[in-house]
Protein backbone atom coordinates (compact mmCIF):
# COMPACT_ATOMS: atom_id res chain seq x y z
CA UNK A 1 0.00 0.00 0.00
CA UNK A 2 1.43 3.70 -0.74
CA UNK A 3 1.81 5.47 2.24
CA UNK A 4 2.24 8.59 0.43
CA UNK A 5 -1.86 8.15 -0.66
CA UNK A 6 -3.14 7.04 3.10
CA UNK A 7 -1.09 10.57 4.81
CA UNK A 8 -2.83 12.22 1.50
CA UNK A 9 -6.13 10.86 2.18
CA UNK A 10 -5.99 12.07 6.20
CA UNK A 11 -4.84 15.26 5.16
CA UNK A 12 -8.03 15.67 2.62
CA UNK A 13 -10.55 14.56 5.67
CA UNK A 14 -9.15 16.73 8.10
CA UNK A 15 -9.33 19.66 5.73
CA UNK A 16 -13.00 18.53 4.93
CA UNK A 17 -13.65 19.00 8.79
CA UNK A 18 -12.69 22.78 8.43
CA UNK A 19 -9.23 22.47 11.14
CA UNK A 20 -7.30 25.68 10.26
CA UNK A 21 -4.12 24.03 11.37
CA UNK A 22 -4.00 20.25 9.52
CA UNK A 23 -0.28 19.78 11.48
CA UNK A 24 -1.23 20.14 14.67
CA UNK A 25 -4.36 18.04 14.30
CA UNK A 26 -2.07 15.22 12.74
CA UNK A 27 -0.40 15.75 15.83
CA UNK A 28 -3.02 15.52 18.06
CA UNK A 29 -4.28 12.39 16.73
CA UNK A 30 -0.97 10.67 16.21
CA UNK A 31 -0.77 11.35 19.99
CA UNK A 32 -3.89 9.16 20.63
CA UNK A 33 -5.29 6.35 18.40
CA UNK A 34 -9.00 6.33 20.45
CA UNK A 35 -9.30 10.24 18.92
CA UNK A 36 -8.13 8.80 15.44
CA UNK A 37 -11.27 6.42 15.52
CA UNK A 38 -13.38 9.45 16.98
CA UNK A 39 -12.17 11.77 14.79
CA UNK A 40 -13.51 9.33 11.65
CA UNK A 41 -16.70 8.64 13.77
CA UNK A 42 -15.74 4.70 13.82
CA UNK A 43 -16.71 3.53 17.61
CA UNK A 44 -19.97 3.18 19.21
CA UNK A 45 -19.46 6.79 21.42
CA UNK A 46 -17.62 8.47 18.78
CA UNK A 47 -17.11 12.05 19.83
CA UNK A 48 -18.43 11.81 23.11
CA UNK A 49 -15.37 12.72 24.28
CA UNK A 50 -12.38 14.28 22.68
CA UNK A 51 -13.25 15.43 19.03
CA UNK A 52 -13.17 18.67 17.58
Amino acid sequence: MNITRIRRFAIGLIKFRGVTSVVQKMRELVRNTRLVFNYLKMMKNACAVGCS
